[in-house]
């Protein structure tokens, strides 16, 4: 063998894999930057789930008397009564103790098919097992004993559920999690042969020639992927149900025999199978068109495959929300693509029927298939799309213009990659270190330094890429003072959206300010929270990020830009107003031609935030009086007029814009 013939291949290869950069993104930078956020998502849905949870107060029906113990417990969230016309998710009976006179027994009787009773159990399991520690050491003490004598308080735990009930609610807890997983791998794989595969061999264009339609060649295909995910799905729900029913018998019979019997402890009613079959074909039919439209932007079956794996792990995230403490079915969830599956059949399979929600999760799923029917359309009626190019973009039609761009979407999407999957796996690392000198540490070396460095090594001219002409000083003024009209609106929209259901925001963030202030001073605070960002972020999103989208029409990449930047910071309740900051920035500098501008309306917006914070901790104003005056209407009013005439000032800009 020609050992230096086998090297050339080998260096030639690598170099072909290096070049193509929607692969090199696809394999690498999209699973560094998606298994971090992955993760910080699900944390940040679990945290928020909790806070929910612990802001709630809970009835708990109280039988018997016994007050020497009800006293005991202190806990806010626990209120008690003995009225049993009042809605209780679980109830304490005292009785007599046959092992203490003084102490008596203890029944709790809970439902474990409900989340919330279960979360009520363990807040008084925890305060009873308080109590009976506090009075086995005092038993104890008077007796002259160890402590691990004796447990004075004798307490059962009966379920008033049966076990029929048992059985569904953790049938529904699991197999809608895995149907919905199955059904992406099964609807994928054949999804890459029919689209990808077809494109790539050269069939798919012999079957555009024939007398068949755009819509009917859409349909068909997507028939054909439904079918095979849905009785993959349906096959699922067989096995697995036949499964578990089996495994529950023999727990039941607590034996090892191989007797195998079909009791119904883990299936649904026969009522609740029509809705289930209903449910799963509507699902299967969605997430088929979603893969439809992400294979057939594919050349080649290996990057249709790259492009599912994403989707598989994204699937991961409405499965491991819908099993979280407290999540419940509800008219907000009914509307989320994933999670309503999830979450309706788990209320079908305890034979709950809530026509409201199964009406918006028909409605929302028949949007969402009507969507992504016509982007698959879109994709293959696109001339650029049979050029080897344009892809998503050719099917959302985000081009309005041949633009001569600096940096290309796919430089402008690795870049941007890069930089979130190091500053996710780094950049925390560094704060976590230390957060004063990690964060501009972080920003500056991620989001300035290594596309420097990429521009450095493929232009020459940074001027126009990263839009550093001088800005108008006239706007300018305008501009900031409509930073406070901003903050007033995103703030009204984060209570509109607290009061529909959305998350609502966690004192986190503002945690960390406030031990920058107090570490390192107020002047220090600025620099590192409101400089650093405003200009290392600016630089990646406005900057790289706005020029790769430059060919497109405004309002699809202002949308994208605010998106991404809202995305960005990995915060849930924050992403709204932060995407609408986002593209705030993006208007000004499409519009303008100018980063600086956006620099400025950024390091103000911080500014505000850290010195709103400051003044507070040092109890210079009310917090409370502060976002009484900002939620007041007619602030509200005088911010959305002032944001309108700024809006014109942009709109009216005469210097050179992007979409000149």
């Amino acid at each position: 063998m020609n050992w230096k013939l086998i090297q050339l291949i080998y260096i030639k290869e690598l170099r072909e894999f290096v070049r193509d950069t929607r692969t090199l993104m696809l394999m690498i930078f999209i699973p560094a930057f998606l298994y971090p956020g992955l993760l910080l998502v699900t944390a940040q849905m679990r945290s928020v789930q909790e806070n929910k949870l612990q802001s709630q107060t809970y009835t708990v029906l109280v039988k018997g008397d016994d007050r020497q113990i009800l006293e005991k417990i202190d806990n806010e969230n626990l209120t008690f009564t003995k009225d049993e016309e009042v809605p209780s998710l679980l109830s304490i009976e005292f009785s007599k103790n046959e092992l203490s006179e003084e102490l008596p027994k203890v029944a709790i009787s809970y439902d474990s098919t409900n989340s919330q009773s279960l979360y009520v159990l363990d807040l008084v399991q925890d305060e009873l097992e308080k109590i009976n520690r506090q009075l086995r050491k005092e038993n104890l003490e008077k007796m002259g004993l160890e402590e691990s004598f004796l447990r004075p308080l004798q307490i059962d735990f009966i379920k008033t559920n049966s076990e029929k009930q048992e059985g569904r609610f953790l049938a529904g807890k699991i197999l809608p999690g895995l149907i919905l997983i199955m059904l992406t791998v099964a609807a994928g794989l054949m999804a890459q042969e029919i689209t990808a595969g077809e494109r790539e061999s050269g069939t798919l264009e012999t079957l555009l020639c024939t007398p068949a339609k755009y819509a009917e060649i859409v349909t068909g295909k997507l028939f054909t992927v439904t079918t095979i995910g849905f009785f993959s799905g349906l096959l699922n729900v067989i096995f697995m149900g036949i499964t578990f029913s089996n495994i529950g018998y023999l727990l039941a019979k607590n034996t090892t025999g191989t007797e195998m019997v079909l009791p119904d402890t883990f299936l649904p009613d026969f009522v609740s199978i029509p809705l289930i079959l209903a449910v799963l074909v509507a699902s299967a039919l969605t997430l088929s068109a979603l893969i439809v439209f992400i294979t057939s932007s594919a050349s080649t079956r290996q990057e249709a495959s790259h492009y599912l794996s994403p989707l598989l792990v994204l699937m991961l995230l409405p499965v491991m929300f819908s099993t979280q403490p407290g999540v419940e079915s509800s008219w907000q969830f009914s509307l989320v693509p994933g999670l309503n599956f999830c979450l309706i059949m788990q209320d079908l399979f305890l034979g709950k029927y809530y026509w409201d929600q199964l009406c918006l999760f028909f409605i929302s799923n028949f949007i969402f298939l009507a969507f992504f029917v016509r982007m698959t359309i879109n994709l293959l009626q696109s001339e650029s799309y049979w050029n080897k190019g344009g892809g998503i973009s050719a099917a959302f039609k985000l081009k309005d213009k041949q633009a001569n761009q600096q940096i290309i979407p796919e430089e402008g999407a690795m870049i941007f990659l890069t930089c979130a999957a190091l500053f996710l796996l780094l950049g925390t690392r560094l704060q976590t270190w230390n957060v004063a000198w990690g964060l501009p540490l972080s920003q500056f070396l991620i989001f300035v330094f290594i596309p420097l460095y990429y521009l450095k090594k493929t232009r020459t001219k940074f001027i126009d890429i990263l839009s550093l002409r001088p800005g108008s000083p006239k706007l300018a003024i305008i501009l900031a003072f409509s930073v406070p009209a901003i903050i007033v609106l995103a703030q009204a929209l984060k209570r509109a959206l607290t009061a529909a259901g959305f998350p609502s925001e966690g004192d986190e963030a503002s945690q960390v300010v406030v031990d920058i202030v107090q570490s390192n001073g107020v002047i220090n605070a600025l620099l590192i929270v409101a400089l650093t960002p405003a200009i290392c972020e600016e630089f990646l999103f406005r900057g790289i990020l706005l020029n790769a989208s430059k060919g497109w029409k405004t309002f699809s990449a202002i949308a994208l830009n605010g998106l991404l930047f809202g995305a960005l910071h990995m915060s849930i309740a924050n992403m709204p107003a932060l995407s609408l900051m986002g593209a705030y920035m993006a208007y000004i500098v499409w519009k303008s031609g100018s980063i600086f501008h956006s620099v400025l309306v950024h390091f103000i917006n911080n500014s505000l935030a850290v010195l709103l914070i400051y003044y507070s901790t040092e109890k210079m104003i009310s917090e409370e009086k502060f976002m009484a005056i900002i939620e007041h209407p007619l602030c509200m009013g005088v911010a959305f007029v002032y944001l309108c005439f700024a809006m014109f000032s942009i709109k009216n800009c005469k210097r050179e814009s992007f979409d000149a």
